[in-house]
């Protein structure tokens, strides 16, 4: 993977105090292990330039161009058109995933083109030397949590709204292309009912969370704490130490939540898009 030699030990770069810097090296890591954890069927490398289809989902994540170096900016105007090309191709709406390692003349040239940057996500890391954060005792009480099979998973995942009944076959196809070794963990009700779902994917010493989701119905009683700690915990035993995971800026309760849990910013990603794209929002 282009960059690849610049990464070393990127945990050594955390500082004491638990605060993330905004270090290339983390946010490069961090970004390979985004593209194993959630991967996409048609994957097409221009340089440094990732551009990710994957036809039937709507996630822009999966759907989007990434870049991996910020100096690669070369023929810049004609890679834009090209990859607007491939796009265009498999009827999917253009869209360009801005991080830190995004090039500056590329963001300038979408905004000339009248693009607009949206949708603003929190990367969130927990280093290892974090004090294990401590599943809820109410949520422990009240409801069972375990690693559960995969069918049983996407069952839980739809019955909670974490994803449309329509979603499954994407999201199953989805798990059937990680390379990765992962776990899916489902809390359920005394009725055996789904309640929580999250999904824990290993990537060498680095675990990434997706899918914390608790049904509407049954927030606020410590089953997100619960799920992620016990995730964390197992993971940990498993030899993969750090933790991370995304959550939307605006997002106030979860963005506390995984703060109380130890997590702490390592940079944020948004979206630039435009209102003339073609195929899925």
């Amino acid at each position: 993977m282009p960059g690849a030699g610049m990464l070393t030990d990127p945990e050594a770069t955390m500082p004491p105090d638990g605060q993330c810097p905004s270090d290339a090296a983390l946010t490069q890591r961090l970004e390979q292990a985004n593209l194993n954890a959630w991967p996409s069927a048609i994957n097409h490398w221009d340089g440094a330039w990732c551009l990710r289809i994957m036809p039937g989902s709507r996630s822009r994540r999966v759907n989007s161009v990434t870049v991996f170096d910020p100096a690669d900016d070369a023929d810049l105007e004609a890679r834009v058109d090209r990859m607007l090309e491939h796009f265009e191709r498999h009827r999917v709406r253009p869209v360009f995933r801005w991080t830190p390692l995004f090039p500056e003349s590329l963001a300038a040239s979408l905004m000339r083109r009248g693009w607009n940057r949206i949708s603003e996500t929190l990367v969130m890391v927990r280093r290892p030397e974090a004090a294990p954060n401590r599943s809820n005792p109410n949520s422990m009480t009240a409801f069972a949590t375990s690693a559960v099979d995969r069918s049983s998973w996407l069952d839980g995942v739809v019955a909670t709204g974490a994803a449309e009944a329509g979603n499954r076959k994407v999201l199953e196809r989805t798990l059937s292309m990680i390379g990765s070794s992962f776990t899916t963990w489902l809390a359920v009700d005394a009725n055996g009912a789904p309640v929580a779902t999250t999904l824990a994917v290993s990537d060498g010493s680095f675990v990434g969370l997706f899918l914390v989701h608790v049904a509407p119905e049954q927030r606020r009683k410590g089953l997100a704490q619960t799920l992620v700690a016990r995730a964390c915990a197992f993971e940990r035993s498993h030899g993969a130490p750090t933790a991370w995971l995304q959550v939307e800026a605006d997002n106030g309760p979860g963005t506390a939540l995984y703060k109380k849990a130890g997590f702490r910013t390592a940079y944020r990603y948004a979206y630039w898009v435009h209102d003339e794209g073609t195929g899925i929002s």
